[in-house]
């Protein structure tokens, strides 16, 4: 399950996901994947509205575990980092990480950060467009692309 390589080459890696009532739980099941890997994971979200729900589901989407994280502004060394778009920079300035796990509209500087980038696509059509523009993104840079369905 997810497709996560061995390559030295940054990698980008679409989770398509089939069940748009459940895109929060998939997000935090993708996470866990990554989490057990023991790898240093950054969440970039939109607002704060989608931090905080992450935030609170990360706790409580397994009934007998809970992924430890916190918020860049709390940041010191817990393994998940969850952050708006807006203090992307901020963090990113002090800290490494292995995984980027992109929820924001957004394209990030693939200079500055991670070695797998995540997106996720669902069937939301707006979405899709913005997926999209995104891989072509990724493809023009020259970052080898993969897709899973979740």
């Amino acid at each position: 399950m997810l497709g996560l390589t061995k390559a030295l080459d940054k990698q980008v890696l679409f989770y398509n996901l089939q069940d748009d009532n459940q895109v929060d739980k998939s997000i935090c099941r993708i996470t866990n994947f990554y989490y057990k890997k023991k790898l240093k994971i950054l969440i970039i979200g939109e607002d704060k509205s989608q931090i905080d729900t992450l935030n609170d589901l990360l706790w409580t989407f397994e009934q007998i575990s809970f992924l430890p994280h916190s918020f860049e502004s709390e940041y010191e060394s817990t393994p998940i980092v969850l952050c708006m778009i807006d203090n992307l920079q901020s963090i990113l300035n002090k800290y490494k990480f292995d995984v980027l796990f992109n929820l924001s509209r957004n394209k990030i500087n693939l200079d500055t950060v991670a070695r797998y980038f995540i997106e996720i696509v669902t069937s939301v059509e707006k979405q899709k467009l913005n997926a999209r523009d995104k891989y072509a993104y990724y493809k023009e840079n020259k970052i080898k692309v993969t897709y899973e369905k979740v």
